[in-house]
Formats: structure tokens, C-alpha cells, sequence
């Protein structure tokens, strides 16, 4: 049941994901193009403003999806276990967005830059340590399966997306040019 209910979880949870997706897609493109005119202001300013765009908007979304989820869920099954955990899995997926949307954002933003090592050992790390980490613990060790499972991964893109913005808010990725002009 648990498999279930987090594959049925995670496909409501893609109307939210495809919003932070489509907006880091989106300021990856614009931030490329401001750091080769050398406009590193209006670079950062585009970037933050992904991040606030994104995250009002998936929270609303998986807010949504998290009140709606009992009425949302009765498409799939009737089983009310099911129903219950997937709706627990969608109040968690509240938090999971929130750090998702920044962590792509800022991800994407400074792989676009040229700084594309950083994001990718620092998610390497987090996502062993947090995701399969905490996943065993919470969702094994403690028994909270799925829930300790999701409640890892929120934990895992959270950690990241502090990481992403404390690298992004260093400034470095201004000197990571992948083009000299």
C-alpha cells in the first residue's frame, strides 16, 4: 500500500513540480543571456524572483492538492488507509515544493552560470545522506514508511536549496563564465 500511495501521491505532485521545472527552465535561459551582456544585478534580481514566483505558486498548488486530497484521492481508490496516508503524503509534499522549487531554481540558474560542479557533488551528498539516509531512518528504523520516506525527501531538497542559495548569494558564480567574449 505504501508503494501506492506515494506513486499516486507523486502524480498529483507533478502540477507543482511543473511549475518550479518550467520557471528554472525559463530563468536558466534568461540568466545565460544577462550574464553574457555582464548584467550580474539584473541577474540576480530575475533569479529571486523565479524562487518567489515558484514558490507561491507550488505552495498554492500543494496546499491545494493537501485540503482537496480526500476529494482528489476518491478518483483512484476507496480504500481509506490509502486515502489517508496519500493525504499525509501530500501535506508533506507542501514542504518537499518548497525546497524543490528553490533548489531547481537556483540549481539551474547557477549551472547555467558555468558553476555547474558545485550542484552537482553538493546534490550527490545531500541526496545520499538525506534522501537514502533518512529515508532508512524514518521510513524503516522508525516505521514511518512512505511518510518517513517523503519526510526525507523534503528534507533532502531542503538542505540543497539552502546550499543552492548560500553558493548563489557568494557571488562565485560570476567568475565561473562558460564564454569569454
Amino acid at each position: 500500500m505504501n508503494v501506492t500511495a506515494r506513486s499516486y501521491a507523486m502524480q498529483i505532485a507533478n502540477f507543482s513540480y511543473c511549475v518550479g521545472a518550467a520557471l528554472a527552465q525559463a530563468n536558466a535561459i534568461m540568466t545565460g543571456w544577462r550574464i553574457g551582456a555582464k548584467k550580474y544585478e539584473e541577474c540576480d534580481r530575475g533569479t529571486r524572483k523565479a524562487v518567489i514566483y515558484g514558490l507561491v505558486t507550488a505552495t498554492c498548488f500543494s496546499a491545494a492538492f493537501a485540503i482537496t486530497g480526500h476529494f482528489i484521492i476518491h478518483i483512484f481508490t476507496n480504500d481509506t488507509q490509502m486515502i489517508n496516508l496519500m493525504v499525509k503524503l501530500l501535506i508533506v509534499d507542501i514542504f518537499l515544493e518548497f525546497g524543490r522549487v528553490t533548489n531547481l531554481v537556483y540549481g539551474q540558474a547557477l549551472k547555467t552560470s558555468g558553476d555547474a560542479i558545485f550542484p552537482v557533488i553538493m546534490g550527490a551528498i545531500f541526496m545520499y545522506l538525506f534522501a537514502v539516509g533518512g529515508t532508512y531512518f524514518l521510513g524503516i528504523h522508525m516505521g514511518l514508511q512512505a511518510v518517513g520516506a517523503y519526510i526525507a525527501m523534503a528534507a533532502d531538497e531542503c538542505a540543497r536549496a539552502v546550499g543552492m542559495v548560500f553558493r548563489w548569494k557568494s557571488g562565485k558564480w560570476k567568475s565561473k563564465s562558460l564564454v569569454e567574449l
